[in-house]
């Protein structure tokens, strides 16, 4: 975790006002400004292939944080830190990774899945979770579900979208952050989420593979 810190504290050193382009590793465009550090999923890796569940120490289901560790040090998943509102803990930060599967969010789908929330999202915490919002979205005609909740405990809002991507994955993009930071992590979350909305309109022909052809280009 020294390292990521480290990292951070040059990217701080090193910002350039104003917004860059990037192109995910996944394969959709989207802008982000300065504030800002993209980590693509290899240098994630290697920021934490020697961390473990006691290093990490995360209040939640041991299982739940097992599964995402494993996920980064295999390389799938992606993570844009919020520098200007950088905490010692992480906790601004917004990743993207694909899961297998596809689902129509539907109204009648995604009323089914926020009608689980409550009873699900204290279990993977392992402590009370306050879900504010969740129901169905769309953009660019691609439908999609969001929901956000606050976790007590831990002090940090979350965020997520799941939006269908490629023709048998879904697209998750998490984002978490101290309340000081929200406003901000908001604009920038639902910002990446319209491009990918688009992005995933226009390429319904796209494979992982063709995707992953572009990985970590900026």
């Amino acid at each position: 975790m020294k390292k990521l810190l480290l990292l951070l504290v040059i990217g701080i050193a090193s910002a350039q006002a104003g917004a860059a382009e990037y192109r995910s590793s996944f394969g959709f465009p989207f802008e982000l400004s300065s504030d800002w550090l993209v980590l693509t999923p290899g240098e994630v890796t290697k920021l934490y292939r020697d961390e473990t569940l006691d290093s990490l120490d995360i209040d939640a289901d041991p299982a739940t944080v097992r599964g995402i560790l494993e996920r980064v040090k295999q390389g799938e998943i992606e993570f844009y830190f919020d520098r200007k509102h950088s905490t010692k803990d992480f906790k601004n930060n917004i990743s993207v990774q694909l899961m297998q599967g596809t689902r129509s969010y539907t109204a009648a789908a995604a009323r089914e899945v926020c009608r689980l929330l409550p009873e699900e999202l204290p279990r993977v915490f392992g402590s009370p979770v306050e879900v504010s919002s969740c129901g169905p979205g769309e953009m660019h005609g691609i439908r999609f579900l969001t929901y956000a909740y606050f976790v007590p405990a831990q002090k940090v809002h979350v965020v997520q979208y799941e939006i269908p991507y490629l023709s048998d994955t879904t697209l998750v993009l998490v984002g978490g952050a101290h309340p000081a930071a929200l406003d901000d992590l908001k604009s920038a979350q639902a910002s990446i989420a319209d491009r990918i909305a688009k992005f995933a309109s226009e390429s319904p022909a796209r494979t992982l593979t063709s995707s992953h052809a572009n990985h970590g280009q900026r």
